[in-house]
């Protein structure tokens, strides 16, 4: 199981604490924004890290929040975000299979593409 105990580095806004580390993966993973807003929402940015990030940016910010943390980021999944390619993966992963895909509100009269 993926869920262990790890050092829990929250910063009191509910992001991840930005350090040299945490801002290059933050570069790489959300490059249109800065890095320390890029953190400042955790689950944002682990929805982007799962979507986004290579095995290495992963495991570098699971070590510091913690895998429980990358669940609890797929059940507050904002829409628009991880494609279903991702959410499939990372729902297995994390044993939250059949949670639902994140939906996007869809404009009237607008093509909609449900692909994330």
């Amino acid at each position: 199981m993926m869920y262990a105990a790890t050092d829990n580095r929250r910063n009191r806004r509910g992001g991840i604490e930005p350090d040299e580390e945490t801002r290059a993966i933050a570069r790489r993973v959300i490059w249109f924004e800065e890095p320390e807003q890029a953190l400042a929402d955790r689950d944002r940015f682990l929805c982007y890290l799962m979507t986004h990030g290579c095995p290495e940016d992963v495991s570098a910010i699971a070590r510091r929040v913690g895998w429980r943390a990358f669940g609890e980021a797929l059940d507050h999944a904002p829409p628009g975000i991880m494609n279903r390619r991702s959410w499939a993966y990372w729902t297995l992963v994390l044993e939250r299979s059949g949670a639902p895909f994140p939906a996007r509100r869809a404009i009237p009269g607008a093509h909609h593409d449900d692909e994330g």
